[in-house]
């Protein structure tokens, strides 16, 4: 597993952790409470999956630069990361 890989699947790992720590810390408030009253896990969860969001849409092979996961704005086109490059073929 290459370290791409492997940033990739603790990305993952660390946003499931925070949501998970989210809904186990929910305080039963809602928007029509107001945003004061949103705990902070949910603004932690909402930054950190924006920040992953980035991190797959920038995320591109050293060698030939082309995307590695975001291929294109259709889901189906979408791939995990590999140990090798789908484009060039050198380990990414």
């Amino acid at each position: 597993m290459t370290k791409t890989e492997l940033g990739f699947y603790a990305r993952l790992a660390i946003l499931l952790a925070v949501v998970i720590v989210h809904i186990a810390a929910d305080s039963g408030a809602s928007f029509s409470d107001g945003l004061q009253e949103i705990s902070p896990s949910y603004w932690i969860a909402i930054v950190y999956g924006a920040y992953l969001g980035l991190y797959v849409v920038t995320l591109r092979c050293k060698a030939c630069h082309s995307p590695i996961i975001y291929k294109a704005i259709n889901p189906a086109q979408w791939r995990l990361p590999k140990s090798t490059c789908s484009n060039c073929g050198s380990g990414t």
